[in-house]
């Protein structure tokens, strides 16, 4: 195990104008088993949106590949903050393990659910998503619930480059050399959600993660990371004019900004994350803010909850504005947005206290995890 005094990567300083290795991907390159020398830890997939019936659907699905495992979940959301007397949600969770499958041998990736069924014949609880070229992505997902079947479908498509952390090299995240590589890419989605017999036309938007991470380094991997040094925030955000991502691990910061239909993308040269509400006294965001200055101009947003989706995700609408250095301005008043937030347990965070109570299994799993990492 390496010691604790490894330096952390810095990819906010610097050249603005260096995009490093940013490039827009093969499907090749999204194909191979490791970058920057890192294996894939997970195929992710998450997304807000905004039905015609005047409520929200927020989801998301997790392919965890050195462990085969699969889980998805979707919520019903009334859109108001969780600190309102209106606020309501529906949450359901499925976790497949030790049953996944996929392809990578033709133009695209699919990954799917039970994998010991075909693709094409899928039925009950199963989840498909498929990775095209050029930036687009399909998912389908059905729950079998008896109180709420839901069957989802989404078209997904990004304009511009995605983010790549640390510029697109491996980054050492943590003071112990926890290493990390990856790609994110928001992405405008559009499609349905049926809904306990209702179908209901859904558009909003949807973070498409590529994350590599040794799952069984010396030093540990990135959740025995965040278990022992805390400080994670993961946020993406979507509106029709600006769109980006911004993420923490401790001191480690990073961020893209993509601008405009013609995609501009610009890296941070400062990153500030204020959190300005607190749910009753957990450490479980429900406002923050984001600063991030860059050399085109300042870009101000501010995410307001709506709701939990699993304990420690947070789903957001997103306000503010992009200014511009020469005085022009993008406002953003009805994006979307996710919260991400992990801290260690002993300083109070909500996820511990929601994943004691509902998921006992994980939690113990998870307690088990931060014991490791701390020895």
């Amino acid at each position: 195990m390496r010691g604790e005094g490894m330096k952390i990567d810095k990819p906010l300083g610097g050249d603005p104008g260096d995009l490093g290795n940013i490039h827009r991907p093969t499907i090749e390159e999204l194909s191979n088993e490791r970058l920057a020398g890192i294996p894939r830890f997970n195929y992710w997939v998450s997304g807000l949106l905004s039905g015609n019936d005047g409520n929200y659907y927020a989801f998301y699905l997790d392919i965890i590949v050195p462990w085969e495992t699969y889980s998805f979940g979707v919520a019903l959301l009334s859109g108001l903050s969780v600190e309102d007397e209106g606020f309501r949600q529906f949450h359901v969770r499925r976790e497949i393990v030790k049953n996944t499958g996929c392809d990578r041998t033709g133009e695209k990736i699919v990954v799917w659910a039970p994998g010991d069924g075909e693709r094409h014949r899928l039925a009950g609880d199963y989840g498909i998503y498929e990775i095209m070229e050029g930036g687009r992505y399909r998912l389908g997902m059905n729950i079998i619930d008896e109180e709420v079947p839901i069957h989802l479908e989404l078209e997904c498509s990004s304009s511009g480059m995605p983010f790549w952390y640390n510029r697109g090299r491996a980054a050492t995240i943590f003071p112990n050399g926890i290493r990390i590589a990856g790609i994110e890419e928001v992405c405008s989605a559009s499609g349905y959600i049926v809904f306990g017999g209702k179908r209901v036309e859904l558009r909003g938007f949807t973070d498409h993660e590529h994350f590599y991470n040794e799952v069984d380094a010396p030093e540990g991997n990135i959740l025995d990371g965040i278990a022992r040094y805390g400080g994670e925030y993961w946020m993406p955000f979507y509106s029709e004019g600006v769109h980006g991502i911004f993420v923490t691990f401790d001191k480690y910061l990073d961020g893209g900004i993509i601008l405009g239909d013609q995609g501009e993308y610009l890296i941070p040269t400062d990153l500030e994350i204020k959190v300005l509400k607190r749910y009753k006294g957990y450490d479980f965001p429900t406002e923050v803010q984001v600063l991030a200055d860059t050399d085109k101009g300042l870009l101000q947003i501010t995410h307001r909850a709506i709701g939990l989706l699993y304990g420690n995700e947070t789903i957001s609408k997103v306000s503010g504005t992009f200014k511009y250095e020469d005085g022009g301005a993008i406002e953003i008043v009805d994006g979307f947005g996710w919260i991400e937030h992990i801290t260690p347990p002993e300083q109070g965070d909500f996820i511990h206290a929601v994943l004691e109570k509902s998921y006992p299994e994980v939690f113990r799993y998870r307690v088990k995890r931060i014991q490791k990492a701390r020895g």
